[in-house]
């Protein structure tokens, strides 16, 4: 009861109780220079511009692959289970050889070029059906579908 009674009297004196303002510390609170909160085993990584855990990720850009599929041709749309607007395709000749047609696929790390820098695929909308392109990517053998690494228009 005696303690109750203590506790109850400090906490209705103790103005920074009250208003949540402390000048005390916050254990596990601090963090790097980067923002990262350091007791959570986060640090800043400088190369991938992002706090992580050294353990999970490392801190070190990941080597493009080297492409082997690199054509330019133009763009269409791609007819997915009776849907047109399922995805895209590049239409490109080669000498000798009637028009051929490779699926592109996009991963997080595509870039598209459309005369404006490098931005991420994913986020671009305005792809045009007919649009004349370059793809560089990776394709496996006997697959008839691209991984982007790289798209540009072509003017």
């Amino acid at each position: 009861m005696i303690i109750n009674t203590a506790l109850l009297i400090y906490q209705l004196t103790c103005k920074s109780c009250r208003s949540g303002n402390s000048n005390e510390e916050i254990i596990g609170g601090d963090k790097d220079a980067g923002g990262c909160l350091i007791a959570a085993g986060y640090s800043w990584c400088e190369i991938k511009q992002k706090c992580l855990r050294t353990w999970e990720e490392k801190c070190e850009l990941t080597p493009s692959p080297t492409p082997n599929f690199v054509k330019t041709g133009n763009l269409v749309a791609t007819a997915i289970n009776g849907k047109t607007d399922e995805g895209w395709s590049l239409l490109y000749e080669e000498p000798g050889k009637p028009a051929l047609k490779v699926s592109l696929i996009f991963s997080n790390e595509s870039m598209c070029d459309q005369g404006s820098g490098n931005q991420p695929c994913l986020i671009l909308s305005s792809l045009s059906i007919g649009e004349r392109i370059k793809v560089e990517g990776i394709q496996a053998e006997g697959v008839n579908q691209v991984l982007v690494i790289q798209m540009t228009r072509v003017k």
